[in-house]
């Protein structure tokens, strides 16, 4: 199955077969959340929240293996701390958030026996 995620490095952290499953919940708890601040923030082109919520999802991405994505993320956070508006960049904006949602979905989809071979 092809994803956007690589579970290997929180494989790495827990030999508890219940642990990915764990941390799953945790993602699809706090993501949501922040890419519905990000949209708000592309909405009323506010470069500081654009920031600070692209710095809080780095992490989550780079933990769960979403490395096509880590990318694009610190690109648009150092645009936005460099005051660059997020309207000049909203197709690379839109775009992120529509992969993540994609994401969400995908990990919504899956059982919890499936994260032992995904």
């Amino acid at each position: 199955m092809n994803s956007m995620f690589d579970f290997s490095y929180l494989r790495s952290l827990s030999s508890d077969p219940g642990f990915v499953p764990q941390m799953v919940q945790v993602f699809l708890n706090v993501v949501p959340t922040q890419v519905d601040a990000l949209k708000k923030a592309l909405d009323n082109d506010d470069t500081l929240q654009a920031g600070l919520v692209l710095h809080q999802l780095k992490p989550s991405m780079q933990t769960f293996g979403c490395n096509a994505l880590v990318p694009e993320i610190i690109a648009l956070e150092q645009m936005a701390k460099a005051g660059d508006s997020p309207s000049n960049h909203a197709n690379r904006y839109r775009q992120l958030v529509q992969h993540i949602e994609q994401g969400i979905t995908t990990l919504k989809q899956i059982n919890e026996q499936d994260f032992r071979t995904y």
